[in-house]
């Protein structure tokens, strides 16, 4: 049973750790040995990073062309549902234009109707 102070636990005075026999007297060579095999990896890497650097190099330009225009595909994609109706569908403007009698615009709009309620599910 160890004492307290403060009921904090004291531990006994003595040897806690050991450290193996020879240990310091070999350190600095094994921590030389393992620092200079770090070395040589991290060479062999920088190496590689310089290639694909190069490589990258002569890339970018067609990288940068391919972003460009498919952010264009893109905006205009959005511009075009944004302008669009529901149905995704442009308006035409000759349909406005021609000269329909009220029956005939009512059959238009009811088969309209009917063709967007069957696209989207929609049951009355």
């Amino acid at each position: 049973m160890s004492a307290t102070i403060h009921n904090i636990p004291v531990r006994p005075t003595g040897e806690l750790f050991k450290v193996p026999d020879g240990y310091f007297e070999r350190f600095t060579s094994e921590l030389m040995m393992k620092i200079k095999q770090t070395d040589a990896a991290m060479q062999r890497e920088k190496g590689r990073f310089r290639a694909f650097s190069k490589f990258y190099e002569r890339l970018r330009p067609f990288v940068s062309a391919a972003a460009v225009l498919l952010f264009a595909v893109l905006l205009s994609h959005f511009f075009y549902v944004a302008i669009s109706d529901d149905s995704g569908i442009s308006v035409s403007s000759t349909a406005v234009s021609d000269n329909l009698t009220d029956s005939e615009m009512a059959d238009a709009y009811t088969y309209f109707i009917t063709e967007y309620d069957a696209f989207y599910g929609i049951d009355e």
